[in-house]
């Protein structure tokens, strides 16, 4: 597995100038998790992803964007706008319908999910490779997710082609999973626009309302 630790926008950038890590799995730090995930335009990684997790079904893949000027600004429903601008970047993960062929593979039911995690260095990454990274909990199908990274290397260390690690004081001690929120449109709910808590995380979801 190679390693990269705690890397400047210098050394990614030549780092990935050399190792396009195509159809590499990546350990990566959001800011808060551990998680694996991989190149959105690598499908067979994602694949093998599910495999690892013993996944019966595809779900639960997040895409990792650098910033809200990467989605189709048309796209984002009005109700979410305001709130992605204050709570991104950070550990919130927004699910809403997005046309885009690239985004099939993690597409369910004509939404994906979306988040600007909050490490800055796994910010520049994305960026850098010019894609989303999908990402997904380090753990097998119906296991708590892993938080410890010494655990990891020895649990599922042969999981990982690559990781990109942050500076040892942005590690936090216990991790936080993300609030995930669906935006459920005036036309599929019969009523008015809502969000809808599917995943109540580090941020609570009466702050969101």
């Amino acid at each position: 597995m190679l390693i990269l630790k705690d890397p400047g926008l210098r050394k990614l950038e030549k780092f990935l100038d050399s190792n396009s890590l195509e159809h590499s799995t990546i350990l990566h730090w959001t800011g808060s998790m551990w998680g694996i995930g991989c190149r959105l335009s690598s499908l067979e990684t994602i694949a093998r992803i599910e495999t690892l997790k013993q996944r019966a079904e595809k779900q639960g893949f997040i895409a990792l964007i650098p910033d809200i000027n990467y989605l189709d600004q048309k796209q984002i429903p009005a109700a979410l706008r305001p709130l992605m601008h204050q709570y991104w970047p950070g550990n919130l993960t927004f699910i809403f319908p997005y046309q885009d062929s690239k985004f099939e593979t993690i597409t369910n039911k004509g939404k994906v999910a979306f988040r600007v995690p909050s490490d800055p260095a796994l910010r520049a990454f994305i960026s850098l490779l010019g894609e989303p990274l999908i990402s997904t909990s380090v753990n097998v199908s119906g296991l708590m997710p892993e938080e410890n990274y010494d655990r990891i290397i020895s649990k599922y260390g042969s999981w990982f082609d690559f990781a990109l690690l942050p500076a040892n004081k942005e590690i936090k001690s216990t991790t936080e999973p993300s609030t995930i929120i669906e935006y459920i449109s005036a036309a599929d709910s019969g009523n008015n626009d809502e969000i809808k808590c599917l995943r109540e995380g580090s941020i609570p979801f009466y702050e969101i309302k």
